[in-house]
């Protein structure tokens, strides 16, 4: 059997099909340059038109970009008509020739969202390699009075499995949404929380009283009957780390700021 290099430098043999992964958090979206849909490593690709630029080696990094054409009503464009993700959405191109085993699949080419571009009825996803990635400047922790990490990243040891609730929702207004599940929680429970709905749809709660909540902004589409995960609030003091969420941070040892830190700037006003 002819190995993917020797298909790949033919000038008869081959017939490549690309199969592009886009994830975002626990969500995959997989595409397929094939007429048909196509099956990799047990997981299904859909066919739909999408194009591709060539990658490019580069010194500058940043030239090291792909740019991907696809129909705007394609679900992962569309998703970012409505909303752009707080995380990274990270994308893989896995090639190999028809007939082949998935065995003979290669990782062809590896990085990250960086943007869309809507022209008409197509998107334009502009991609750069992991290289621009691991370059952008990470943030530095500071000290501070409030903590430092954000809820349930990781560093914070709340997990989020803990602190978030599923919900119907029964009715909804405007901004303020409201289920039976809320009711079941002190008012403030979910104040600077977030709810989710199944298509990812997320928005920041700013009010939280029974069985309602007010949100920043109204979801684009009615979220009346759909289950949804809505993650508990924190204010980001030493008070709440020990008070609401003591039994995974130790009785609010585990706080990242400096609370002690005084309010007074002894530079400014002097010791009087």
């Amino acid at each position: 059997m002819p190995s993917y290099a020797e298909k790949e430098s033919s000038i008869r043999a081959g017939e490549p099909i690309e199969f592009v992964r886009f994830t975002l958090g626990e969500e995959t979206f997989r595409y397929t340059t094939s007429p048909q849909n196509e099956t990799l490593f047990g997981e299904v690709y859909e066919n739909i038109q999408i194009q591709r630029t060539a990658p490019s080696l580069s010194p500058e990094i940043a030239q090291n970009k792909i740019t991907f054409t696809m129909p705007r009503n394609v679900v992962l464009p569309a998703f970012f008509l409505r909303a752009a993700p707080r995380q990274q959405v990270f994308c893989v191109i896995y090639r190999k020739h028809r007939g082949e085993s998935d065995l003979q699949a290669i990782s062809y080419w590896q990085g990250g969202l960086e943007g869309i571009t809507y022209k008409g009825e197509e998107a334009e996803i502009s991609c750069g390699g992991l290289e621009s990635i691991l370059q952008r400047g990470g943030l530095r922790y500071r000290y501070q009075p409030n903590c430092r990490f954000f809820f349930c990243d990781g560093r914070c040891p709340v997990p989020a499995s803990a602190v978030t609730t599923e919900a119907i929702i029964i009715s909804a207004a405007g901004a303020q949404v409201q289920a039976a599940e809320f009711a079941n929680f002190p008012n403030g429970y979910f104040k600077f929380g977030e709810i989710t709905t199944p298509e990812l749809e997320s928005r920041f709660i700013v009010e939280h009283i029974g069985d309602t909540l007010t949100l920043i902004a109204p979801f684009p589409e009615t979220p009346v009957g759909k289950l949804t995960k809505t993650l508990a609030g924190c204010d980001y003091t030493s008070a709440t780390c020990k008070d609401k969420y003591g039994a995974f941070t130790d009785n609010g040892r585990d706080f990242g700021g400096f609370d002690t830190i005084p309010v007074k700037n002894l530079f400014e006003k002097g010791l009087g």
